[in-house]
């Protein structure tokens, strides 16, 4: 799952997917949108998860420079995940 979160995270970045240059530096981006999610839905692995994954971890990467808060579409996702895992009883509380 984070090597496919890692080459969705290059393309919302318009970095070639085949430089394997920033994979390193990318990847604690990754591990801490995974951290993040984890505080509010489980992650289940879907193709939804993996695009939300990596539009967070490629919003952390931006914001370092930018301190621009988190995007409505990001909060939206997060937000839908919540409460789907909520009405189906598996969403953290």
């Amino acid at each position: 799952m984070e090597n496919t979160i890692l080459e969705l995270m290059k393309h919302e970045l318009g970095v070639q997917t085949a430089n394997k240059s920033y994979d390193e530096v990318f990847k604690p981006y990754i591990a801490l949108a995974i951290r993040n999610t984890k505080r509010e839905c489980q992650i289940d692995g879907s193709v939804e998860m993996e695009l939300l994954l990596a539009k967070y971890a490629a919003y952390l990467w931006k914001e370092r420079q930018t301190g621009a808060p988190l995007p409505k579409m990001i909060r939206s996702m997060l937000n839908d995940f919540t409460f789907k895992q909520r009405g189906d009883g598996i969403c953290n509380e």
